[in-house]
């Protein structure tokens, strides 16, 4: 059951977030994707406690285009070369950043880092296997 809260938050991220997307400003588009992603919580509760199921689907492709958004407008215009490295002696699970190479390295599973360097970052070597 969806309460008034669950409303007036889909009302307010909906709207704010379709006004801000479609601004001339590219400031202003990059915070509607924010906003925009804000409002999925209650549109999926929204959908599945009623039981709308092709609405469910409908929430998930619009968070999917949030995050996509995110990502084109927050953090690719920041990063300068983006890679993965199979290395099995990398056996952490987390993220780590290298202020003296500019470079982030997350690990999702291990063995298996995903790494990125921001502007005048350094690409890690390549494993030794």
């Amino acid at each position: 059951m969806t309460t008034p809260i669950d409303q007036l938050a889909i009302m307010l991220t909906g709207v704010i977030s379709a006004w801000a997307l479609n601004s001339p400003s590219i400031r202003a588009r990059r915070w509607g994707c924010i906003i925009g992603l804000l409002g999925q919580p209650f549109w999926l509760w929204s959908t599945v406690t009623n039981g709308q199921w092709g609405m469910a689907c409908v929430t998930v492709g619009y968070t999917a285009a949030f995050v996509r958004g995110i990502w084109l407008l927050w953090v690719r215009p920041r990063i300068q070369s983006l890679g993965i490295l199979l290395n099995p002696h990398a056996l952490w699970i987390g993220a780590h950043y290298s202020p003296a190479n500019r470079r982030w390295c997350i690990n999702i599973l291990p063995g298996a880092t995903v790494w990125l360097t921001l502007p005048g970052g350094k690409a890690p070597d390549k494993a030794k296997l």
